[in-house]
Order: structure tokens, then sequence, then C-alpha cells
């Protein structure tokens, strides 16, 4: 359909999705009052949306959801934020058990000291609130599972 208004915020490199809806909402909210009026009128300027320079993705499967340690730890930082609550999770699996991760946090190789060099994918510190440091292949990650 035709564009009847439009909004812009900002969204932070440390939003996760539920943030993101949380501010589209709001958005929708201010726009939907602010808009009200001239709908009810039948004044709302309107702008015909051109098709062809819009973008479609195909549909998600679970496989996209599954993480690859091979990437930037940024690179999976972003997917997991992307896909949190309330969406289906980013998936991992450790020692052939799936986890579902909803949270996580970059820790930078030189905050640990002494720590041998691993292959992505490895837990090498399991924390006392049950979050796992794991090895990405420029960083580490904190993850929080489900």
């Amino acid at each position: 359909g035709d564009i009847i208004g439009q909004d812009v915020f900002s969204i932070e490199k440390t939003d996760y999705i539920k943030d993101v809806l949380l501010k589209v909402n709001h958005s929708t909210e201010n726009l939907i009052k602010s808009l009200f009026p001239l709908i009810r009128k039948g004044v709302i300027p309107r702008k015909k949306q051109i098709i062809e320079k819009g973008s479609f993705r195909r549909l998600r499967t679970e496989n996209d959801s599954y993480i690859d340690w091979n990437l930037s730890a940024k690179k999976i930082y972003d997917l997991i934020r992307a896909i949190s609550d309330p969406y289906p999770n980013a998936i991992t699996e450790i020692n052939g058990v799936k986890y579902k991760v909803y949270k996580s946090e970059i820790i930078k190789k030189n905050k640990f000291l002494n720590v041998i060099e691993t292959e992505p994918g490895k837990v090498i510190a399991t924390m006392y609130d049950k979050s796992l440091i794991m090895t990405t292949r420029d960083d580490f990650l904190r993850i929080h599972l489900k």
C-alpha cells in the first residue's frame, strides 16, 4: 500500500531486538497520534511505494539461527542480538547438546592472560552464573544459555 507516514529512530550497538521492537512500537504510536486526524478527514498525503526499490528476503529457517564460531565475535554478537527474545534465539551445540543463546558480550582476547589458543567454538570457561566463555575467530564471547 501507499506510505502515509515514516519515522526515524536510532538503533544502538548494544540494542537487542526487544529494544528495537519497543522503539518501533513507540514510533508507531506517535505516528498514529499525529496522522489519525488527517486520515479521518481524508486529507492524508500519500506516497506510492516503488516495489523495485524495496528489498525482500527468503523465509528464515532454524539453520539460519545456528552460530558459526568461525565468524568474528562482532558478527556472532550481532546475530544473537537480532534473534534474541521474543524471537527464537541463536543456537549452538556444545558436546552434542543443542542450546539456545539469548544474550552475549564480546571479551577482547587481551583481557585474558595465559590463555592457550584454541579453535573457534570451544568453551574455555564456565562462569559463576552458568554463562560460558567461548572462542571465536578473533575474540571471546560470553554467552548466556536457555
